[in-house]
C-alpha cells in the first residue's frame, strides 16, 4: 500500500498526542516512524524540532533547525520559527508581552542557536531571509544577520538596499532616497 499525506498526519498527530500526555518516549518513538517513513516532509522535520525543544535536547534541536533551514526555508511556518529566533537573540519582545511559555520558549530558542557554529546561525538566518516574500520580515532577519556577521554587509547590505527601494517604489510612501526631499 502507498502511504499518503493523511498517514504522515496521523502519525505526526500520534507523537503530539504522547507530548500532550507527558511521554516523551512515546513521542520519539512516533516521531522517529515518521522520519523513517516520511524523512522529507516539512511537518515531520518540524515536529521533531519541537519535541527537542519540550525534551530539552537543545543539540538534537539545533541539528535539525539546520536541515529544517536548509530544506524548507520558504515554509511559513518556519520563517515565523526564525523571526522568535531573531527576538529571542536580540531580547526583543515582538509584541510587548510574553506569557511564561512564550518567555521559556525563546529562551530555548536562544540556547538551540547559541549551540550552532558561525556558519550555522548565518545560513539559517540568510536562507530564511532569502526566501521570505514579506519585506519587514526579510528586513528584521536581515537586520540581525548583519549585526551577527557584519563581514557580510557589502552583500546583505546592498541586498537589502534594492529590496527596500523595490518595496518602497510599489507603495505610496515616499523612499528615503526621494530626491525631492
Amino acid at each position: 500500500p502507498i502511504l499518503d499525506n493523511d498517514d504522515c498526519e496521523w502519525i505526526v498527530e500520534k507523537s503530539k498526542e504522547q507530548i500532550r500526555n507527558k511521554d516523551k518516549h512515546a513521542a520519539r518513538a512516533w516521531i522517529i516512524t515518521a522520519k523513517s517513513i516520511f524523512p522529507y516532509r516539512f511537518i515531520v522535520q518540524y515536529e521533531a524540532f519541537k519535541l527537542h525543544l519540550a525534551c530539552e535536547e537543545y543539540l538534537g534541536a539545533a541539528q535539525t533547525l539546520i536541515e529544517l533551514c536548509s530544506r524548507f526555508s520558504r515554509e511559513e511556518r518556519l520563517q515565523q520559527l526564525v523571526i522568535e529566533l531573531v527576538e529571542a537573540i536580540s531580547n526583543r519582545n515582538g509584541c510587548g508581552y510574553l506569557s511564561s511559555d512564550s518567555l521559556i520558549e525563546k529562551k530555548q530558542l536562544k540556547k538551540v542557536f547559541d549551540l550552532l557554529p558561525p556558519s550555522s546561525q548565518k545560513m539559517i538566518l540568510l536562507s530564511v531571509a532569502d526566501a521570505t516574500s514579506d519585506p519587514l520580515q526579510k528586513g528584521i532577519i536581515t537586520v540581525a544577520a548583519l549585526k551577527l556577521f557584519p563581514e557580510t554587509a557589502v552583500t546583505i547590505g546592498l541586498d537589502m538596499y534594492d529590496m527596500l527601494t523595490q518595496t518602497f517604489s510599489r507603495s505610496s510612501i515616499p523612499a528615503a532616497n526621494n530626491k525631492q526631499r
